[in-house]
Order: C-alpha cells, then sequence, then structure tokens
C-alpha cells in the first residue's frame, strides 16, 4: 500500500479532500505516512459487512434494517426540511422563551431558495438577527431585503488575499466578497470580517493589516486538538504554530473572564443560552453536540428545552464539580471545557477528554509568550 501512495505521490498528487478505506491497519498507517492531516472515513460498506459477519442470519432480519437506518440518518433529504410554517412555530416558541439573537449559518445560507421568506417570517418577532456569510451572493437585491430585518450583524469572513483565496475555500470568489463588504459599508450595516491566520496564506497577513482601514477585521487561528491533529477541523492540516512569530501582529492577549472554584465552577453556555436546529429539524444543545436531543418535526422547541431529560442531565454535569481537576489547574482560565467533546472523543459526559487541557496549556502558553511583548495591539 506504501508502495502504491508514493507512486501517486510521484505522479503528481499532492492532497485528495477524503481517503476512504477498510480498516486494515497498513493501508492506515500508509496514508497517514504519505499524507499526513488529511482526512480519511471508514468505508461504509465495509462497515457494515463486519457488522453482520458478527451475527447469526437469523439475527440479520433485525440488524440489517438497524444499520441501514442507521447510515441513513445522517444522510441529508430535502423533504424533511423544516417548512415555512414549522419555522413560524419555532420563531413564536423562541420569543416567548426570551429568545434575544437568532443566527444563520450553513454553508451559505443564501442558498437556500425559501430563505427570503424565512427571513420576513423573522420581522414580527422581537428578537436579532445574525447571518454568517461568505458573501458571494450578497448584491443590492440581497441589500434591499436586509434593510427591513432586525439585522444585529453579518459576519462575512475573508480567507485571503486574491491570490490566496481560491486555495484557502477550494475555488470561491475573492471579489466577489469584496464587493459585499462594500455594498455592506455602503448601505450602514453592522457587519464584521473575521480572517483565519493560517500557514496557507500568510501571504495575506500584510493584506489584512491594510484592509483594517476599510472595514472592521479580526483575526483567529485554529489551535490544532493536540490528541487528535488531523481530526475534525477543515483547518487543522492549516494550522501555524502556537508561538509562531507570524501570529504575533495579530494577537491580543486574553483577559482571564474568572477564577475557577468549587463555588463558582466554569461552565460553557451548553443548555444555558445556546440551542442549534439542523436544516432537517435536528435540535442540538450546541453546534459540536454529536447526539440530537429532539427533532422539530416531533417535538416543539419549548418541549424539547424544557421537558428533555437528556438536556437536564447535560446542566446537571455543566453546572456540577464532576471535574474537581478543574478548579487547580493553572490554564483553567484559558479553557473552554467542552463537554461536546467529551462526548465525541470519550462517549461520556463526565469524562474529561484529556486533549481539553493540553489544549487550555497551550493557550496559555501562548498567551504568557505574546503578553511578554511580542503582540502589537489589533
Amino acid at each position: 500500500w506504501k508502495g502504491f501512495l508514493q507512486s501517486l505521490k510521484a505522479r503528481g498528487l499532492e492532497r485528495s479532500e477524503l481517503w476512504i478505506s477498510d480498516e486494515h491497519d497498513g493501508l492506515i498507517k500508509s496514508i497517514e505516512e504519505c499524507f499526513p492531516g488529511q482526512l480519511r472515513q471508514r468505508c461504509i460498506v465495509h462497515w457494515m459487512r463486519n457488522a453482520q459477519s458478527k451475527v447469526s442470519k437469523t439475527d440479520l432480519l433485525w440488524l440489517l434494517p438497524l444499520t441501514k437506518d442507521l447510515v441513513g440518518s445522517r444522510t441529508y433529504n430535502p423533504n424533511l426540511r423544516l417548512s415555512l410554517d414549522q419555522f413560524e412555530n419555532l420563531f413564536s416558541d423562541f420569543e416567548s422563551m426570551g429568545g434575544k439573537y437568532v443566527t444563520f449559518t450553513g454553508g451559505e445560507p443564501f442558498l437556500r431558495a425559501d430563505f427570503p421568506e424565512i427571513l420576513k417570517l423573522t420581522t414580527k418577532y422581537g428578537f436579532g438577527i445574525v447571518i454568517m456569510s461568505n458573501g458571494s451572493m450578497i448584491n443590492e437585491d440581497t441589500i434591499a431585503l436586509l434593510k427591513p430585518i432586525r439585522l444585529a450583524k453579518i459576519q462575512i469572513t475573508l480567507y485571503g488575499n486574491r491570490e490566496d483565496y481560491p486555495r484557502m475555500t477550494r475555488g470561491g470568489d475573492h471579489e466577489k466578497t469584496i464587493n459585499a463588504l462594500k455594498l455592506l459599508k455602503r448601505s450602514g450595516f453592522k457587519y464584521s470580517v473575521p480572517c483565519p491566520l493560517t500557514r496557507e496564506n500568510t501571504g495575506s497577513f500584510a493584506y489584512f493589516k491594510e484592509m483594517q482601514s476599510e472595514h472592521p477585521l479580526t483575526f483567529y487561528h485554529i489551535i490544532d486538538d493536540p490528541l487528535h491533529p488531523n481530526g475534525r477541523s477543515y483547518y487543522s492540516e492549516f494550522s501555524l504554530e502556537p508561538l509562531s512569530e507570524q501570529l504575533s501582529p495579530f494577537i491580543k492577549p486574553i483577559e482571564a473572564s474568572y477564577q475557577y472554584t468549587k463555588d463558582r465552577p466554569k461552565a460553557c453556555i451548553i443548555g444555558s443560552n445556546l440551542i442549534f436546529v439542523g436544516i432537517t429539524g435536528e435540535v442540538y444543545p450546541c453546534y459540536q453536540y454529536p447526539v440530537p436531543i429532539g427533532n422539530l418535526h416531533h417535538r416543539r422547541i419549548t418541549e424539547i428545552w424544557n421537558k428533555n431529560d437528556e438536556l437536564d442531565y447535560i446542566r446537571t454535569v455543566n453546572s456540577g464539580h464532576v471535574f474537581d481537576i478543574c478548579v487547580t489547574c493553572g490554564s483553567s482560565e484559558y479553557c473552554v471545557r467542552c463537554l461536546a467533546y467529551n462526548m465525541i472523543y470519550n462517549g461520556s459526559l463526565v469524562s474529561l477528554y484529556e486533549g481539553t487541557c493540553l489544549k487550555a496549556d497551550r493557550a496559555r502558553e501562548e498567551q504568557l509568550h505574546y503578553q511578554a511583548g511580542a503582540y502589537e495591539e489589533r
């Protein structure tokens, strides 16, 4: 396998969007050695065959339909998209719950054909609207659509200059994004422009600094998961080293939010003031959490939020003293104690994911480094 993959490299293959293979140890090792940092997925067909080989033919009668349902549960079915009536119910319920902001994101939210109708529905309610977009579909018609709604902010990510942008976005249009920023500025909308700092767009860093005089740019960089550096993040292969001097002009020291104590545990916002709704109605306590806690096709959002044993358990763990080790941790003020990561990597809310601790330690080291004088104010 290694010889085969090396022959592909010799013929010019630099990267693959996704490697799909069975669980052959030699093949997996060869992919990781020849193409480090690239995403790999286990072949679903092989996985189903492996599962079926573990049971008797009699048991296959009930196992086969279940495995097919499991594999298909994440497959997008356009017939299950929330209807306008369901959005109306969602917005009405959200208002009654005291919700302050609704954020539309994607992908690209403006790709949805009925997105204008969805936005018009929000004008009946008092909550603010936040839209996260790449700007490619923002034009004069879009600006006219945005004016009547309670738009709190629109966020347009700028991935680089004209040369870096297409590579970072796999073919995105830099000019359309810049035109969108000019339109938003001219129209008087509140907007923000986050810019990722990666090893793939270092040639854009001076460009970002120049653009600060024209638009409200902010900067962020990805700190890889120390235990899974080639994991879920799209940008993991692009990450700069945490103490890279290329980051120093952009980093501002973090002000500690508050000290973690047993009387005041540091909790994330999961289950308290955030809820995530997928395009086909799945409801999650945060956007990273791997398991839905309900579906709007079956229950209203008020019922999912207020009468949900699973969500109550998440809240109990989040506000409790399960993680006493955090009390004495010197990196606690740099840590987001992510319960979703506990579930993703350890399969349990109460099993603290070690990578969270290592990531906090790395963030603390980085901040101490820049606080020592290697940074400029944004």
